[in-house]
């Protein structure tokens, strides 16, 4: 009995790894969930403020800062990351304490698309 019962233990194990590296959970989502739009489109509008910047950026209480309308997708850190063309020189705690300080203490967390913020700029110390 006890090898029967380890037998079809065995057997729904096998079946629900083969149903995962075959079929997958998470692969297919169902229809009525929206996907992201492509990044390249997310970055649209960053693209175009950091062409309109060009030294443009104003100073609040001694931080250099650019105001940014944020896209479905995009996270704080991803527009710093896209305002700085790269890796920012400041840590991500950084990043958050400032971003609080500059928008009333609204947390990177809380931010909605289509709405409008005002994102820290750092320089790289020589």
């Amino acid at each position: 009995m006890k090898r029967l019962l380890l037998f079809i233990v065995i057997v729904v194990i096998g079946i629900a790894v083969y149903y995962d590296f075959s079929e997958g959970t998470l692969s297919q989502q169902s229809s009525g969930v929206q996907t992201n739009s492509s990044p390249s489109e997310d970055n649209t509008n960053i693209d175009n403020h950091i062409s309109e910047l060009n030294g443009n950026s104003s100073v609040l209480d001694g931080q250099k800062t650019a105001e940014v309308t944020v896209e479905r997708g995009q996270t704080v850190l991803t527009i710093v990351e896209k305002l700085h063309s790269g890796p920012v020189p400041a840590s991500i705690q950084q990043i958050s304490d400032d971003f609080q300080k500059l928008n009333d203490g609204l947390s990177p967390n809380e931010i909605k698309a289509d709405a409008t913020y005002i994102f820290p700029l750092y320089t790289t110390s020589p």
